[in-house]
């Protein structure tokens, strides 16, 4: 028996086995992280590039800490490794 809401029929999916997950990537911007010890920093010039720092280090479990020193400059400084 078909199934419907509202007396449309639903749409029906194909489930698919064994198809591998594809890498993400490439990251807009290269992060520093591997080069950097804790209380080293550097600066990005837009919030857009501060806020993608931060969610980049998140996914790497770095913990970082971003100060916006001007109107286009955000420093932001590693705080564990």
């Amino acid at each position: 028996m078909e199934k419907t809401y509202k007396g449309e029929p639903l749409k029906t999916y194909s489930i698919q086995k064994d198809v591998p997950i594809p890498r993400k990537g490439p990251w807009k911007y290269d992060f520093p992280w591997e080069d950097m010890d804790v209380g080293d920093s550097f600066v990005v010039t837009s919030s857009k590039e501060a806020l993608a720092a931060t969610t980049r280090a998140k996914a790497l479990d770095i913990q970082i800490t971003t100060r916006k020193e001007s109107t286009k400059k955000y420093r932001i400084w590693r705080l564990s490794k």
